[in-house]
């Protein structure tokens, strides 16, 4: 537990400058931002905002952008649980099948890696998705019924 609460935490402070900025990171950042600011004035998804992503993509930003209290940067906290999310269940993934030591050792590569902080780190729909393909290969591995998996899979798809 301690190895995975160290990843989690090694993760989300690595991607805090990029949540925290203040200004855009990318192209996207800027646009499902103001998405989420449309959503925080009652804006309907598919009404008065659309989105090029599947479903769930907008309703888990303002999800994230509740939890962050709505600030500035607020829209940015579902890819920093996303990220958490990957590291932590990478980690216990591998240290289930190779070992504690190599499970740490993914764990802190996932944390680290740059590419990971920059998609993480903005508003970016392929964090999202890359955390519920987690989801669902982790309840597969641990034995989780095929309704649990299906619906995780569901998730990463849409």
């Amino acid at each position: 537990m301690v190895d995975l609460a160290g990843v989690g935490l090694l993760t989300a402070l690595l991607r805090l400058p990029l949540v925290l900025a203040s200004t855009p990171l990318s192209y996207d950042d800027g646009v499902y931002g103001a998405s989420v600011v449309a959503m925080r004035d009652g804006a309907r998804q598919y009404h008065e905002v659309f989105s090029g992503q599947g479903p769930l993509y907008l309703p888990l930003l303002r999800l994230g952008d509740l939890l962050g209290l709505q600030a500035r940067w607020a829209p940015r906290v579902s890819g920093l649980l996303a990220a958490v999310l990957v590291g932590v269940l990478g980690t216990w993934l591998v240290r289930r099948v190779a070992g504690r030591a190599a499970g740490l050792a993914t764990g802190v590569l996932l944390a680290t890696s740059g590419q990971l902080v920059a998609t993480f780190g903005s508003i970016e729909a392929d964090a999202l998705v890359l955390a519920a393909g987690t989801v669902a290969v982790s309840l597969a591995l641990a034995g989780r019924g095929p309704v649990a998996v299906g619906l995780a899979v569901g998730v990463a798809l849409s």
